[in-house]
C-alpha cells in the first residue's frame, strides 16, 4: 500500500519514456491483480493515481495496458476508490482515444491491431454502469457525425453502444431507449447514411437487452412512453412508399425492432400492416385492400419473424387477403411494377416476393383461412378437374400456368411457385388433399408444362408425407382412412415414376423423397411413408435395378450427383424403416 501510494504521488508516468511508462503500468496492473484488497484501502487516491498514469498515452502497447487497468479499477474495486470527479476524469481520458484509427505498420513485430484496441476501449467504457450517463450520450452523439470520411467512426460508436447495452443491463438500457430511437430515426430516415445496417443492429440489440427476461404477452409500462410513439412515426413513414426518403430506413428499423422480441413483432405488425393495406385503384366495392407491390418484400421479412400463434388470426387473415390481392395484380407481360415507386422492381422479382408472402401467410393463418390463396398457387402449376367454385386467384393462376408452360425447363418463377405450394401443403394435410387429384392424374400433370416432370417428384413426396401426418393425427375413422388411401396412391405414383424414368429422372425422385422424409416433423408419418415406398419398390431385393444405369452416358460429376442422391434415398429410408428392414436395405 505504501509503495502504491508513493508511486502514484511521486511518479508522473506520462512524462517518462515508453519503456518506463510501460513498467509503471505493469506495476499498477500487478497491484490490482495481486493486492486488490490492500490497494483499495487507498480509497479515492487509487482512482486519481490511475487516471493520472494513463492520461495522454499514445503508444499502442501502453494503451492496451491502460484500458485493462481502467477496466480492472472500475469493475473490481469498490466504488469508493473512484469518486464522481475522478469518474468523469477517467471517462474523458478514455474517450479521448475514440475513434480508434490505429493500423500496425507493415514491419510490425508487436502484434497489436486496431480491433485489439477497440476491444480494450469497449471493455473499459462498459466496466461499470456508473459510466452509463456519460458514455451512452457520448456514443450517441458520435453516431450523428455523418461526414463522408466518418463512416468508420459511426460504425465504431454503434458497435460500442451495442456492447455497452449488454454490459450495463436492462434497467440502464431502458432509460436510454428513447434517445437511441430518436437518434437512429434521424440518421436512418432523414439522411443518406451508409450505416443503415449498423444502426438497425444497434436498435435490435438495445431492445433485446431492455426486454431481457420479459415473457411474451407482458407489456412493460415503459413501452408506451419510450417505444410506441417511435413505432407510430416509423409505421407512417414506412407506408409512404419508396419515393419517400424515410420509407426504406423506417422499414429497416421496424424489422429490427420486430426481430428483437415477440412483444415488439405484434406491436410493429399492428402499427404498419393496416396502414399498408389500401384499396386498388378502380377496384369494385367489396374488393379486399391490397398490399403495395413495393412493400411485399418488407411484409414478407416481417412475417418470417412470426411464429405460429404470435399474431392474431384476424391480423393474419387481413394480411393474407391483401397479399393475395397484390399477387393477382402481377400478371405475365407486365413491363414493370406499374408505379413510379416500384420502377426498380422487375415482374419476376415482384412475383417471387408475392408468392413467397402468400405462402408464408397461408402457413401462419392455417388451413381454415388458406384455401383461396393455395388454390391460386396450385392452379399456376396444375389445372383443376374437380369442378370446385372459382376463387379470387383463378384468373391469375391460369394466366401464369399458360405463361410458364412455354418454358422448356423449370424456370426460377416456376420453381418459386412449386416451392410455395410444397411449403403450404407440407404443413396442411387439407391443402395436400386438394393437390393430390391433379398429381394422380397423369393427363393433368402432363398437360401442365414440359417442366412438370422435374417438379412432380417433390410435389408427390410433399403431399404424401403431409397426408400421412394428417392420417396419424386423425388416428382412426373415415377421414384417416381416406387420407391414408390417398397418401398410398401418391407413394405408388412415385414408385412408378422411379421404375419408368431414366437414370437422371430417378435421381430427382431419390432426392425428393430423401428430403421429404428427413424434413418431416412427424416420425409416424415418415415411418409409414418409408415402409410403403420400400414395399412398392420391392426393396431391398430390387435395389440393384433402381441404381442400374446411373453411371451411363454422363460426366463423372453427374454420376457422382446421381450416386449421392441414391445414397441419400437409401439412408433416409433406413432411418425410418423398422430396424430389421433397415439393416437388410443397408446391407443390400
Amino acid at each position: 500500500v505504501h509503495i502504491a501510494r508513493t508511486m502514484f504521488k511521486e511518479v508522473h508516468t506520462p512524462s517518462h519514456t515508453q519503456l518506463v511508462r510501460k513498467m509503471a503500468l505493469d506495476t499498477t496492473h500487478t497491484f490490482l491483480d495481486e493486492w486488490r484488497e490492500e490497494v483499495s484501502q487507498l480509497g479515492p487516491t487509487l482512482g486519481e493515481g490511475i487516471n493520472a498514469a494513463i492520461e495522454e498515452e499514445r503508444d499502442p502497447r501502453n494503451l492496451i495496458a491502460s484500458f485493462a487497468i481502467a477496466r480492472q479499477l472500475l469493475e473490481d474495486c469498490p466504488a469508493s476508490c473512484v469518486n464522481e470527479e475522478t469518474l468523469v476524469a477517467l471517462f474523458e481520458s478514455i474517450t479521448s482515444y475514440f475513434p480508434i484509427t490505429f493500423s500496425p505498420p507493415k514491419d510490425d513485430k508487436v502484434g497489436i491491431t486496431g480491433p485489439d484496441l477497440r476491444r480494450g476501449l469497449m471493455q473499459a467504457l462498459s466496466a461499470t454502469d456508473r459510466l452509463a450517463e456519460h458514455v451512452l450520450p457520448f456514443l450517441l452523439d458520435q453516431t450523428k457525425d455523418i461526414d463522408s470520411d466518418s463512416e468508420d467512426s459511426v460504425k465504431q460508436a454503434l458497435e460500442m453502444l451495442s456492447f455497452c447495452f449488454e454490459r450495463y443491463g436492462p434497467k440502464v438500457t431502458q432509460g436510454f431507449l428513447k434517445d437511441l430511437l430518436d437518434t437512429t430515426r434521424d440518421q436512418v430516415c432523414r439522411t443518406n447514411t451508409t450505416c443503415e445496417a449498423e444502426f438497425s443492429d444497434t436498435v435490435r440489440q438495445g431492445l433485446r437487452v431492455a426486454l431481457k427476461g420479459v415473457p411474451a404477452g407482458l407489456h412493460p409500462h415503459w413501452l408506451s412512453k419510450d417505444l410506441l410513439p417511435a413505432v407510430k412515426i416509423l409505421a407512417e413513414d414506412a407506408s409512404k412508399g419508396q419515393t419517400s426518403l424515410a420509407c426504406r430506413g423506417s422499414r429497416r428499423l421496424l424489422l429490427a425492432m420486430a426481430d428483437a422480441h415477440g412483444i415488439l413483432l405484434e406491436i410493429v405488425w399492428s402499427a404498419v400492416v393496416p396502414l399498408l393495406l389500401t384499396a386498388p385503384a378502380g377496384s369494385s366495392e367489396g374488393t379486399a385492400p391490397a398490399l403495395p407491390k413495393d412493400a411485399l418484400s418488407f411484409v414478407l421479412e416481417l412475417s418470417q419473424l412470426a411464429k405460429k400463434g404470435s399474431l392474431a388470426q384476424k391480423q393474419l387473415k387481413q394480411a393474407l387477403a391483401g397479399a393475395l390481392e397484390a399477387l393477382c395484380g402481377i400478371l405475365p407481360g407486365d413491363t414493370a411494377a406499374g408505379q413510379a415507386d416500384e420502377a426498380d422492381l422487375t415482374v419476376s422479382e415482384l412475383l417471387e416476393a408475392a408468392v413467397k408472402l402468400v405462402a408464408q401467410l397461408s402457413q401462419l393463418a392455417g388451413e381454415t383461412d388458406s384455401a383461396d390463396a393455395f388454390r391460386a398457387l396450385r392452379l399456376a402449376i396444375v389445372p383443376y378437374s374437380d369442378g370446385s367454385p372459382a376463387g379470387r386467384g383463378d384468373a391469375w393462376g391460369n394466366a401464369w400456368r399458360a405463361e410458364l408452360s412455354e418454358d422448356a425447363k423449370l424456370s426460377e418463377s416456376a420453381a418459386t411457385i412449386v416451392t410455395a405450394v410444397c411449403d403450404v401443403a407440407s404443413v396442411q394435410p387439407g391443402r395436400a388433399a386438394e393437390l393430390a387429384p391433379a398429381l394422380l392424374d397423369p393427363a393433368a400433370s402432363a398437360s401442365s408444362s414440359s417442366w412438370m416432370p422435374a417438379a412432380l417428384p417433390r410435389l408427390l413426396a410433399t403431399a404424401s408425407l403431409s397426408l400421412a401426418r394428417g392420417a396419424d393425427q386423425a388416428k382412426e375413422g373415415e377421414e384417416a382412412s381416406k387420407l391414408t388411401e390417398t397418401a398410398a396412391s401418391l407413394v405408388a405414383r412415385a414408385a412408378a415414376l422411379l421404375q419408368e424414368r431414366s437414370p437422371s429422372g430417378r435421381a430427382e425422385v431419390f432426392s425428393a423423397f430423401a428430403t421429404a422424409l428427413d424434413g418431416s416433423a412427424s416420425a409416424p408419418a415418415s415411418a409409414w411413408a418409408a415402409s410403403r415406398l420400400a414395399s412398392e419398390l420391392k426393396l431391398p431385393a430390387e435395389l440393384p435395378g433402381l441404381v442400374q444405369g446411373l453411371s451411363a452416358n454422363s460426366s463423372l460429376a453427374v454420376v457422382n450427383l446421381r450416386a449421392f442422391a441414391a445414397r441419400c434415398f437409401v439412408r433416409a429410408l433406413s432411418t425410418h424403416l423398422p430396424a430389421a428392414e433397415a439393416l437388410a436395405l443397408r446391407l443390400r
